[in-house]
């Protein structure tokens, strides 16, 4: 069994319970859009897609896509130390306790994405010299992604710190990383996409935020569940990630500084934390596989995965109470 949790299939049985589970809660819970009105550009931030089947195929979508990141970052970069698929299904996973931020592409799942998309690039750049096209698209990408949240700003001081954890910290890097930042924005004003009257300061605390949204409750419990998961793994693991080579020590403490500065975010602006959500989850996946994919290895360690999982998919059930109450 403890191989089964660690292989291909978990991925796929992770990928079955999140479409069928959250076409289930799209079908009672007529699931509203998540609170996130805090993007540079007015009216950038809402809902993008207005069609309900086709706002849950999306959200569903970009979930399963950011599961096979996960797997295939952890896999090309033996990131975990071991061949293990465990990240991307819990991900999944968790991703069903907060239903709502699963059946909806908002904000929160594409700043997920693009952050795991910049750690590949970051993590891909190590010890490179001729690194600076990686740079460069990471910080870009980020950049265009605070057009949408401002969530997205609070990660480039993480990814500058990256490039000393890369060792890459060099004049071109950082200007790589500058022309990176300005990029965006000279193609959105330059071409007329965006107005200078389009932009203005982020919503930090809107009426339309967390505390007004039906399943706060819920939500608040699943994220400090996340966060203790996810520190109690990472201090489990430190001594071993410290025992790793040079390389390996910084391509995970780059994931360990997101995870830190996701829980520090949420917790300081609770208000916008269903944004947060995808990103923690994500991180957090990580640091539980590296736990049972290379520490608890032994007996019946799978049996404490099973449980992790039957505890989100409480609170999926939970959620999906609430709908009938």
């Amino acid at each position: 069994m403890n191989s089964f949790v660690h292989s291909r299939y978990m991925i796929v049985v992770a990928a079955i319970l999140v479409a069928a589970l959250s076409f289930l809660y799209w079908w009672f819970g007529s699931p509203p859009f998540p609170p996130c009105e805090s993007g540079i550009v007015a009216g950038w931030s809402g809902q993008w897609i207005y069609d309900r089947e086709a706002n849950l195929y999306a959200g569903v979508g970009t979930v399963m896509l950011i599961g096979l990141l996960i797997a295939i970052i952890s896999r090309k970069y033996n990131l975990i130390r071991n061949n293990t698929k465990l990240p991307g299904a819990l991900f999944g996973c968790m991703m069903l306790a907060t239903p709502s931020l699963l059946d909806n592409l908002y904000p929160g799942l594409i700043l997920c994405l693009v952050v795991l998309i910049a750690l590949w690039f970051m993590i891909d750049s190590f010890a490179k010299p001729e690194s600076q096209r990686n740079v460069f698209a990471a910080f870009l990408l980020l950049s265009a992604g605070t057009a949408i949240d401002y969530g997205f700003a609070l990660f480039l001081p993480v990814f500058w710190l990256g490039l000393a954890q890369m060792r890459i910290m060099n004049l071109r890097s950082v200007l790589a990383s500058l022309m990176g930042l300005l990029t965006p924005w000279i193609i959105f004003l330059g071409l007329g996409i965006v107005e200078i009257d389009d932009l203005r300061l982020p919503q930090f605390w809107g009426q339309n935020n967390i505390f007004n949204y039906s399943g706060f409750t819920a939500m608040l419990a699943t994220a400090a569940f996340t966060v203790f998961l996810g520190l109690s793994a990472w201090m489990q693991g430190f001594i071993k990630i410290i025992s790793y080579n040079t390389q390996a020590r910084a391509q995970i403490s780059i994931v360990t500084v997101v995870m830190l500065m996701t829980i520090v975010a949420s917790a300081v602006d609770f208000a916008h934390v269903s944004v947060f959500i995808p990103l923690l989850n994500c991180t957090v996946a990580l640091f539980v596989g590296h736990l049972f994919g290379v520490i608890y290895t032994q007996g019946r360690s799978w049996m404490a995965v099973i449980g992790i999982i039957l505890i989100y998919l409480g609170l999926y059930a939970w959620r999906l109470i609430l709908c009938f109450l």
